[in-house]
């Protein structure tokens, strides 16, 4: 066909896709307390989805080699639960902080895969019986999806008699481990992130020296399970997974000097 050209290893995947629907329900407040020196905003969550929509990933076979294919296929049912919270706090007149929390807890409720049942039966024959006994990954977490994300962040001023001002601040960010795939086997760990900054503002310019990513960490910001096909001939079948990953910039520092007109 058109959209599938090739000759595929396996029975092609390529249907009609549904479209995901859900059912949502949040609950939630925003407060001034301490007559307008903190705001807090909570939120707490739940979204039942039917279908939702993953992508999988099959390799084939073209006139010229192997190729890998990406394709779209509905989940059963999910949920997401979460909670959400973030405040602003004056500690002074120039000095404030701001921090915030999320707790995301994504799970497939029902769903069979092949790939799940390929790695878990010790039959390896691709038999619906195989599918019904190893194939299901209810209870596992959605991929991609921290459980726990984070942030701390401040900026202190210091006002100058000529209407200038000098100032420091920074954030601390910090997100949990996300799993690939459906199948809750590889994730990236842990990302903590420090950013700090200081400099001088002159309302109309400012001057500001910066670092960004001072802890260095080199945790990989995503991760998408894929099919490596250099070792693959036209003998051998063998699926052969890999991974792509983004990674974040390592340490950096840098000054920016800016003028509004």
């Amino acid at each position: 066909s058109t959209l599938f050209p090739y000759t595929t290893l396996f029975r092609s995947p390529y249907r009609a896709v549904d479209e995901e629907e859900s059912d949502n329900y949040e609950i939630g407040g925003k407060m001034r307390l301490f007559n307008g020196r903190m705001t807090l905003n909570t939120a707490v969550y739940q979204t039942d989805i039917s279908g939702q929509q993953l992508t999988q990933t099959m390799f084939a076979v073209t006139p010229t080699g192997f190729t890998t294919v990406p394709y779209i296929e509905n989940i059963g049912k999910s949920r997401i639960r979460g909670v959400e919270l973030e405040s602003l706090v004056l500690l002074t007149d120039n000095w404030n902080l701001r921090a915030g929390y999320s707790y995301t807890d994504a799970k497939v409720r029902s769903y069979y895969n092949q790939d799940e049942a390929d790695l878990r039966s010790p039959n390896r024959s691709r038999s619906l019986q195989d599918l019904l006994d190893y194939g299901s990954v209810a209870g596992h977490t959605l991929p991609r999806v921290p459980a726990h994300q984070g942030f701390l962040a401040s900026r202190l001023g210091f006002p100058m008699s000529n209407g200038w001002e000098t100032f420091v601040g920074g954030s601390l960010t910090y997100e949990s481990s996300k799993y690939d795939q459906i199948h809750n086997l590889a994730e990236t760990g842990d990302r903590l992130n420090l950013d700090l900054r200081a400099g001088i503002d002159g309302g109309r310019w400012d001057i500001t020296l910066w670092g960004k990513n001072l802890t260095d960490d080199d945790t990989a910001t995503d991760i998408l399970r894929f099919i490596d096909t250099r070792g693959l001939s036209g003998a051998s079948f063998a699926t052969y997974r890999a991974f792509v990953l983004s990674l974040p910039r390592g340490r950096q520092f840098g000054a920016n000097a800016t003028f509004k007109f």
